[in-house]
């Protein structure tokens, strides 16, 4: 999970839930193949899920995978983001951009 681009992904998918391509690549700023290929990556690892609806495919974080947390540590600012998969914390302090 060294990589930038999947770490915003998976920011982003927890912080709204689902999203498409077209919507990934706008929040992240980069081009579909390159978010397509992320999201390859990260469903391997299975912490990705994809279901269709309609034409669009719609891809959401594995939810037995992870647990998020906001606002739930008093260490943490008031803005902060926890997300925790498996034995790794991912934090995140501010807005997702």
């Amino acid at each position: 999970m060294a990589d930038r681009t999947r770490l915003q992904i998976l920011l982003h998918l927890t912080h709204r839930g689902e999203l498409n391509v077209r919507g990934i690549c706008d929040l992240v700023k980069k081009r579909q193949p390159t978010v397509s290929h992320e999201l390859a990556m990260l469903k391997q690892a299975r912490l990705v899920d994809v279901h269709r609806g309609g034409k669009c495919s719609f891809h959401c974080v594995v939810a037995d995978r992870f647990s998020v947390s906001k606002d739930g540590d008093a260490n943490l600012a008031p803005s902060s983001r926890v997300i925790r998969f498996d034995e790794y914390l991912l934090r995140h302090d501010g807005a997702v951009r």
